[in-house]
């Protein structure tokens, strides 16, 4: 597996969809893919690239982690001909436990806790080399992320 961070988040307000890019830790790959306007807006939060940080339901998760003395081990993102999906990990007294969760809410939830991030050979399978964005001739990546759309990520 591989670690990864959390690189950009990318709105079409008019495909009431978003691009969510992660990249690995030493930059070399870019992992993106679509996800919902609501889940794009609750990453957003927690990324803070809105002006209100809340996000009441991720506060209530964490509320009931907390009072469960549980957290947050890691996320696993994976992938299939469908796209990538999300694997939440939640430890407690040395137990650990997986639960599927939507990725852009994974990823909310492991930045908020500070927990790794992972990706699969298989959800690697959609990535990119960062320094050649696959579809585009830029050479420089801020250039492609100003560029890069929702649409871009379509099958």
């Amino acid at each position: 597996m591989t670690l990864m961070r959390v690189k950009a988040l990318t709105y079409d307000h008019n495909a009431d969809q978003a691009a969510v890019v992660l990249e690995e830790l030493t930059g070399g790959v870019g992992l993106g893919f679509l996800v919902p306007m609501n889940e794009a807006d609750r990453l957003a939060r927690t990324l803070g690239l809105t002006p209100c940080p809340c996000v009441p339901v991720l506060d209530l998760v964490e509320d009931i982690l907390a009072h469960f003395e549980a957290s947050i081990s890691r996320i696993i993102l994976d992938g299939a001909d469908a796209g990538i999906s999300a694997v939440l990990y939640l430890g407690q007294d040395g137990a650990e436990a997986a639960f599927p969760c939507h990725p852009a809410d994974a990823l909310a939830l492991a930045k908020r806790a500070g927990t790794p991030i992972y990706a699969t050979d298989a959800a690697l399978r959609h990535a990119c080399p960062l320094d050649r964005p696959h579809g585009h001739e830029a050479a420089d990546v801020g250039e492609w992320l100003e560029r890069v759309r929702p649409e871009d990520f379509a099958a």
